[in-house]
């Protein structure tokens, strides 16, 4: 892959310190690339070690959380490289980086950071909606304000959703379905006590829970370039609303979501990797999209391979264009931290998932992380008892 992989005066720099970030970190090597690898804090740590530093030596964290365009700064300013190549595993910290680019407040950075209209339309779900809609680029769900009444519009059954994932630091719940009046209340305050406020949250109609209705259109798009691909997740963590812990990789995507995915970015004027997630609607039979992640999402690792890792060589700084055809080299990723999990807990079939997928991290980087989780928690415990005495 030539001298962009080679060069010694280049970096990445990966915002993101779980999964993600060390899928981020496999796919660096394995595309050939041989400099040095910097991983930064995009949220707080719950842990003192975090998870890529369990699951290798081959990197050299900074202990900084990315809390503002000044901490991306003295972040990307501490490294020595001169030419800087990042990468996002979360959306929180892309607008810094973007800001600081803008302002020259730091120098050689490469970065793709989302939509040039402005990402508020990407990360705030419910202006991503009304987009999708007020524009004629695609179908979304019926969706609206906290001001309105959920039970008059949707009846006794509906969704109420945080509007976007992150309100500075606080990861905000994902969805919830609604069975009464009763029931939003409690939601309503919890989410109050969270810090959010009311206009933080907004109402959806329901469609279907179960993960075949789901599917990913994913891959790498700008003017003039793009390279699509899909999977779905077939098993979620949890259960009903969770992410996907398994995802199977689909060969053949239907047309609709493909044709929807390409109007929606080509408005945004999108430049990136990216996922959009569309879940099936059957009264209606068409695909409605239902969140869009710009940044390198979790399953990521299950189509790098296939594509020759075009994402990563693309934001390295390669001069390459997607091929017509690739080799499909797996057929399921596999989170194994919740795999596992589901697995000693009676859920066995998933066992054959394993032979044909992408193991992130992996068997034996997953058991050591839940061993020491589980001692932190522990030692934790002994803290606050007085047991460090």
């Amino acid at each position: 892959m030539g001298e962009i992989m080679s060069s010694q005066n280049k970096c990445a720099v990966i915002f993101g310190t779980f999964i993600n970030g060390y899928g981020i970190y496999r796919s660096l090597r394995d595309s050939g690339f041989r400099g040095n690898i910097y991983v930064a804090e995009a949220t707080r740590p719950i842990y003192k070690k975090t998870f890529i530093e369990l699951c290798t030596k081959d990197i050299k964290v900074i202990h900084k959380v990315a809390d503002s365009t000044q901490d991306v700064v003295e972040i990307l300013n501490q490294i020595p490289e001169k030419n800087k190549c990042v990468f996002f595993t979360a959306e929180e910290c892309m607008d810094f980086v973007k800001e600081a680019i803008e302002k020259n407040l730091v120098e050689n950075v490469r970065a793709y950071t989302g939509a040039g209209i402005g990402n508020k339309y990407i990360l705030d779900k419910y202006e991503f909606y009304k987009l999708i809609n007020e524009h004629k680029l695609g179908s979304a769900p019926k969706t609206i304000s906290s001001e309105e009444d959920p039970e008059k519009v949707f009846g006794k059954k509906y969704v109420i959703r945080s509007k976007q994932s992150w309100i500075g630091s606080l990861n905000t719940p994902r969805i919830t379905i609604v069975k009464d009046l009763e029931e939003r209340r409690k939601i309503e305050t919890l989410y109050e006590k969270m810090g959010m406020k009311k206009a933080d949250w907004c109402y959806q109609e329901l469609l279907s829970v179960i993960p075949q209705a789901n599917l990913s259109v994913v891959g790498w798009y700008e003017k003039g370039t793009e390279l699509f691909f899909a999977h779905k997740k077939i098993v979620r963590f949890p259960e009903k609303n969770g992410t996907g812990c398994i995802a199977e990789f689909v060969e053949k995507c239907p047309a609709d979501p493909l044709n929807q995915t390409r109007r929606i970015l080509k408005y945004l004027d999108y430049k990136g990797p990216f996922e959009l997630e569309f879940l099936y609607d059957p009264e209606e039979k068409i695909y409605k999209a239902i969140d869009f992640n710009p940044r390198f999402w979790m399953q990521h690792e299950l189509i790098e391979k296939t594509s020759e890792y075009f994402m990563i060589r693309k934001i390295l700084g390669e001069e390459i264009s997607p091929k017509s055809n690739y080799n499909i080299y797996y057929k399921y990723w596999i989170n194994t931290n919740q795999t596992i999990y589901k697995v000693l807990t009676g859920h066995f079939s998933l066992i054959k998932y394993f032979r044909s997928a992408v193991r992130a991290p992996g068997v034996v980087k997953s058991i050591k992380w839940i061993i020491y989780v589980l001692y932190s928690k522990s030692l934790g415990r002994k803290n606050r008892l007085g047991g460090n005495k």
